[in-house]
């Protein structure tokens, strides 16, 4: 909806609430005109999980690295403005046990926070638009979503940073390096860089495959644009076999996905969709390359200071001491 059909609609209706006729009279003078204003404006984005689990071990590791966001360098490149020292702070809050982190910069501020576990919900609240280079007029409320969905975009950019190992207990680990089955065979990983392996986890993902047994060419009928035939598929699920994450009945050509491989084939395709690979529409990717510079570098070097900063200390009481 554009800022002009807003205005129309607000205008529709105050025109109802503020006329009350009386006879032939009405209380609404002809040329009394309203100008409609933007005082608060708040955009959501919210990346949905399937697993509470995973989402809530996914946002306590992201409090946990991103503690630091509230910094004025951080929060210029956020909302893409030149860097502001002053009018910047960072607070916390609790709702029924969950945490909010909240980042403020001239009276507008962007945060996320764990909502029922299945949705972590980015936030972008603008009171000050002139700080941004918006105008306050409702007519110019579109320029308003645009830009605190960038914002919200560029921050879930920075989420990407996160390392799966830090949030789960190794389950997808087993897929990144090759194995030795118990004949001494080499079983060789599995490259999540390749689409047709993407499309086979998505495929195995689907529920019928978990509960019912299926054959080779079930999948190279719903995935032929990736394999040819039933040798390519059952290459791919020989080195799953071997793993524990599909199981094959005795002496018949019928596989299973087990529980066990369900929960690390979405684990790890999830992962690489939305986060080692994220799923931004190419108008912004060029912005996000400019204003993210690798803030996993960013927090060796945090570390790094607080380890000096700890040195120090310990040898001036030592000194004292002596």
């Amino acid at each position: 909806m554009s800022g002009k059909q807003v205005t129309e609609r607000i205008n529709y209706w105050m025109g109802r609430f503020f006329r009350f006729d009386k006879g032939k009279y009405s209380t609404l003078p002809k040329e009394l005109k309203h100008e409609w204003y933007c005082s608060q404006v708040e955009v959501c984005t919210n990346l949905i999980f399937k697993s509470a689990i995973f989402g809530t071990k996914l946002f306590e590791r992201l409090i946990d690295k991103y503690t630091r966001l509230g910094s004025p360098d951080s929060l210029s490149q956020i909302f893409a403005r030149r860097r502001n020292r002053k009018d910047s702070k960072s607070t916390w809050r609790l709702y029924d046990n969950k945490a909010c982190l909240k980042n403020w910069i001239k009276n507008n501020a962007i945060k996320f926070y764990n909502k029922l576990g299945y949705y972590l919900r980015i936030e972008t609240t603008i009171n000050d638009p002139k700080w941004l280079g918006l105008s306050r007029p409702v007519i110019h409320l579109r320029e308003y979503l645009t830009f605190a969905d960038k914002s919200n975009r560029r921050l879930i950019d920075c989420f990407a940073d996160v390392d799966i190992k830090t949030i789960s207990n190794g389950e997808s680990e087993i897929l990144d390096h090759p194995i030795t089955n118990k004949k001494g065979q080499k079983i060789a990983a599995l490259d999540l860089r390749k689409d047709r392996q993407v499309a086979l986890f998505k495929e195995l993902l689907k529920p019928h495959y978990h509960m019912y047994w299926f054959q080779t060419r079930e999948l190279v009928k719903n995935v032929p644009e990736f394999f040819k035939d039933s040798s390519q598929i059952r290459y791919e699920l020989i080195k799953l076999r071997e793993r524990g994450l599909v199981e094959k009945k005795n002496n018949k050509c019928l596989w299973r996905v087990t529980e066990k491989g369900y929960q690390v084939l979405w684990l790890k395709t999830v992962w690489n969709l939305h986060f080692e690979v994220p799923m931004i529409s190419t108008a912004y990717n060029s912005s996000t390359k400019r204003t993210v510079s690798q803030p996993s570098k960013l927090e060796v070097a945090y570390k790094q200071i607080d380890e000096g900063l700890t040195l120090i200390t310990r040898e001036l009481c030592m000194n004292k001491a002596a």
